[in-house]
């Protein structure tokens, strides 16, 4: 892999979870949150490879902090596809989890919810690689139908533009920190 040019890469490969947490400003928040209508979405997350640990951990999710997902729901980077997308760098969009055997049920069994459908990009921080950006459809109690069931092609697009925004705007947030603002 080449190099990054941007200045905060190095910064990056040395922030600890709770540090790349606090990334998730109100800004942050508010367009992750713009693109779960965008993206026909119950709910979108970004995934953070822990360094400590062979694990994903999920970072920020647009149903907050006390949503019971943020920093208290990990993947292991052997199984499930969120942590596929990790591995492989690759783009996932899924044709309903119920004929997905790659899924794992470890964040329904926790969260007590049914993920209908999934998809998923790599996600990255100032050209490093942090990990990935899910969108689901779910059935739960907690969650409203989406408008329409199944993602497609044009969603995945959205999704994929919604990392790189979101990038951008934790760098953003990152600097805001650095220069004391």
């Amino acid at each position: 892999m080449t190099p990054s040019s941007n200045p905060f890469a190095h910064e990056i490969e040395s922030l600890t979870i709770a540090e790349l947490y606090s990334l998730g400003d109100a800004t942050v928040r508010a367009l992750l949150a713009e693109f779960v209508p965008l993206t026909h979405s119950s709910e979108i997350a970004i995934w953070a490879k822990d360094p400590d640990a062979e694990q994903l951990v999920a970072l920020l999710d647009t149903a907050g902090p006390d949503g019971g997902f943020e920093m208290q729901v990990t993947q292991p980077l052997t199984e499930g596809v969120v942590s596929q997308v990790y591995r492989d760098q690759m783009n996932y969009l899924d044709h309903g989890l119920w004929r997905d055997k790659g899924h794992s049920p470890l964040v329904d069994q926790k969260l007590h919810q049914m993920t209908q459908y999934e998809m998923c990009v790599p996600f990255h921080l100032a050209g490093h690689r942090l990990g990935v950006m899910s969108a689901v459809q779910l059935t739960d109690s907690k969650h409203n139908a989406p408008s329409r069931w199944g993602f497609d092609k044009l969603d995945l697009q959205l999704l994929r533009l919604a990392a790189l925004a979101l990038g951008q705007a934790m760098e953003r947030a990152l600097l805001v920190k650095k220069l004391g603002h």
